[in-house]
């Protein structure tokens, strides 16, 4: 029963936010006992792929899988084997200007990623003395780059890591003295930085923007708030 409804869950029979059928329902459809619907959808549940709901109006939800989730999972094996947050950064470094280099050579960049990003920065700019602000702008762009480089593959890997690291970065703002962290300099730097990503991209120089990503992430200490030895954490994804 968990394959069927699994496979029909990820082909589409059923929406996110929809209702599965009630369990007397499945017990007369599939032919199986109460007990081996309750198993079969606790198996789901497990998964992530629904919400159960109990009580008198209870009922199992469907939850598509999304890249937060997968950042959850991600970041539980990465905490459970102790990964400090710059390895994190790291791989980040790796795996980021390939999704850079996929916008700029988008044939519909102009009007799918251009605009958005072009927005942010202009945000970026006006918040570049208010470094929470900024902080959390500068996550956007990131996170933008990857949801729209046009590769799916790509975009869901990556962007578990990006909504990982964001999730770090957001855990972290109420312990760090932003006002020191990332400095002035620092700040306006990046967004020197983010600029020349966002006109390589316009331009549709692939490999110009690849580089101007892999010279903007090769400091990891500009990304990194959180200082050195701080490991990962999957805790702040839970809610997801």
């Amino acid at each position: 029963m968990a394959n069927d409804l699994r496979r029909r869950i990820l082909g589409g029979e059923f929406s996110d936010g929809d209702m599965l059928p009630i369990q007397e329902e499945l017990v007369a459809h599939y032919g199986v006992s109460l007990p081996s619907v309750r198993e079969g959808l606790r198996v789901l549940e497990t998964e992530g792929l629904i919400t159960v709901r109990r009580g008198k109006v209870g009922g199992s939800i469907v939850q598509l899988p999304r890249s937060e989730t997968v950042a959850y999972t991600v970041g539980l094996v990465l905490e459970s084997r102790e990964i400090e947050v710059d390895e994190l950064v790291a791989a980040m470094a790796k795996l980021g200007p390939l999704c850079v280099r996929a916008c700029a050579e988008r044939q519909d960049r102009l009007t799918e990623v251009v605009p958005v990003l072009e927005e942010i920065h202009r945000e970026s700019v006006d918040a570049v003395d208010d470094p929470p602000t900024f902080a959390l702008l500068a996550r956007r762009f990131h996170e933008e780059l990857v949801v729209r480089c046009g590769s799916e593959p790509l975009a869901v890997l990556v962007g578990a890591l990006e909504s990982l690291w964001s999730g770090q970065v957001a855990a972290a703002g109420e312990a760090i003295d932003f006002g020191a962290l990332p400095e002035e300099g620092m700040r306006r730097d990046s967004l020197e930085e983010h600029r020349t990503i966002l006109d390589r991209i316009i331009a549709g120089d692939g490999e110009g923007a690849e580089r101007a990503a892999q010279r903007h992430q090769a400091d990891p200490q500009r990304h990194t708030l959180l200082g050195r030895g701080i490991t990962v954490s999957a805790t702040p994804l839970r809610d997801l």
